[in-house]
């Protein structure tokens, strides 16, 4: 009798740990170790096809060649955000000089907050076109982050601006 409650107790054990190891992968994506949202891809879609290939003819006419972005004569400022990049990942603008921002979300949903600015985050939705006006009164450092979390490589999101 003792060896039967020994088996039953050692098949308890098992699907308790069973249990409890289930539990924790629950947990652990809860808690963040995901990959973020899980929408369909948009990236071959027209609308997002069309729209880097107008940022990549932005990023080649304006890139210097130290590999910032600087569009002297250009006042629309073409930015795609993606798992888990900004292109162009560096620009430098003049300041006192109204940029018109065109940014694109090609996946998933983004965020896209430039510090510091007097703008707050901007969010961003997948495949949508959105404009925003930026105009840079000190020269220095500005940095662009992704507010919105986006998946396991969301806080390595970042761009700068150098602001001559």
């Amino acid at each position: 009798m003792v060896k039967n409650a020994q088996n039953l107790n050692r098949r308890s054990f098992i699907l308790s740990a069973g249990a409890g190891i289930a539990s924790a992968c629950g947990l652990l994506s809860a808690c963040g170790t995901d990959d973020g949202p899980t929408t369909a891809s948009l990236e071959d879609s027209p609308a997002v096809k069309e729209f880097e290939r107008q940022a990549n003819a932005f990023i080649d006419q304006n890139r210097t060649t130290d590999g910032e972005i600087y569009p002297k004569s250009a006042k629309d400022v073409y930015l795609m955000v993606k798992r888990f990049s900004f292109e162009p990942g560096q620009l430098r603008l003049d300041r006192n000089v109204a940029y018109r921002f065109r940014m694109m979300a090609a996946d998933v949903p983004h965020g896209v907050w430039v510090k510091p600015s007097d703008s707050g985050p901007l969010t961003l939705t997948p495949g949508e076109l959105y404009e925003h006006v930026f105009t840079f009164r000190k020269p220095g450092r500005y940095f662009i982050t992704c507010s919105t979390y986006c998946g396991t490589g969301h806080d390595k999101m970042r761009a700068t601006i150098q602001v001559v």
